[in-house]
């Protein structure tokens, strides 16, 4: 089993992703989104790693998704006790 830890890497693609579709990108809190996207990692298994911004934040007004490689993350090694 492995946990993911968040990395610059991810931390570059979620600014990135909020300067692009957040209504008001300084109002929104990077360390936040990165355990957001820390979470998703976790739960998200082998599927997709999606992280999502709720529509009244964005500047669209409806909901908006990024999907985030693993690579974005280092993955740590634990054991898990039987």
């Amino acid at each position: 089993m492995y946990i993911p830890i968040a990395t610059e890497r991810t931390f570059n693609a979620l600014q990135e992703w909020i300067a692009r579709v957040a209504a008001v990108p300084e109002r929104h809190d990077l360390g936040a989104w990165m355990d957001e996207a820390t979470q998703a990692a976790c739960d998200a298994g082998d599927g997709d790693i999606v992280v999502e911004m709720r529509g009244f934040a964005t500047a669209c007004g409806y909901p908006v998704t990024i999907n985030l490689a693993p690579h974005l993350f280092d993955w740590l090694p634990v054991e898990v006790e039987a």
